[in-house]
């Protein structure tokens, strides 16, 4: 995971970037042109996404334990975070973890994702449903997933509850054709 954002990221400083679920494509225009793709495994549907995680629960955040970038002359890091676990939905968690979540900084300061939406900054303070997977260079684990639970949580509960019960083993997106590098 780690190195398909950093792959991204890089590419995204140097050249053309196309993210799709399928993977992440690339082209450095230098002379020669080299192409690449890496495939990701399929993450849009919550059974998908249940399925990669090897830790799916309900959490509370309860500090922010710092900002890791990654490389200075490039966007974004890794925003570390101290999460208590409320209610384990998949795997056998701690009662807390420190966890790793890719994220930009803004402006201002503070930090954003490109899908706020369905995959939010995670703030101390608030509740979450969220996914992790291992990870040894960010401590207990990489947000894969994270949805806002501070109000619904019956309602997200209920809905990855139910992803566990139908999760799909992880498997790569049938969009992609492997991880392809060209060089010319």
């Amino acid at each position: 995971m780690r190195h398909t954002r950093l792959l991204a990221v890089a590419a995204a400083a140097t050249g053309v970037v196309c993210a799709t679920a399928a993977g992440v494509w690339y082209a450095v225009p230098s002379g020669g042109d080299e192409i690449a793709s890496v495939c990701v495994p399929a993450y849009e549907r919550d059974v998908d996404k249940a399925g990669y995680a090897d830790v799916v629960a309900v959490v509370t955040v309860t500090r922010t334990d710092g900002y890791l970038e990654e490389e200075p002359e490039l966007p974004g890091g890794v925003l570390m975070s101290t999460l208590r676990i409320d209610e384990a939905l998949k795997g056998a968690p701690a009662g807390e973890m420190t966890v790793g979540q890719g994220v930009g900084r803004t402006s201002a300061g503070g930090y954003a994702t490109g899908k706020p939406e369905s995959y939010p900054v995670l703030v101390p303070g608030h509740r979450y449903v969220v996914g992790t997977t291992p990870s040894a260079s960010y401590r207990d684990g990489w947000v894969w997933f994270a949805v806002p639970a501070d109000t619904g949580l019956d309602v997200q509960r209920s809905r990855w509850v139910s992803a566990v019960a139908r999760q799909v083993a992880p498997h790569p997106d049938p969009r992609c054709t492997g991880d392809v590098v060209t060089s010319r």
